[in-house]
């Protein structure tokens, strides 16, 4: 989470992510305002870059 932060800041948003949990449906990241599609760009690529994650699992971001 201070990681997928730290990139966001880098990138100038001011969007920042204060929860994250795992689920069945996958993973489920909480900010603190409507993230912008180039937000959520920088967290998909940041989450599929993980070397603890296979990246075929990973699909496309989207909000609920």
């Amino acid at each position: 989470m201070a990681n997928i932060n730290c990139t966001l800041k880098d990138v100038k948003s001011d969007n920042f992510v204060d929860f994250i949990h795992s689920d069945h449906w996958g993973l489920i990241v909480n900010s603190n305002k409507v993230a912008s599609p180039s937000d959520l760009l920088v967290v998909e690529t940041y989450i599929k870059n993980l070397n603890s994650m296979d990246t075929e699992d990973v699909q496309s971001i989207w909000l609920p």
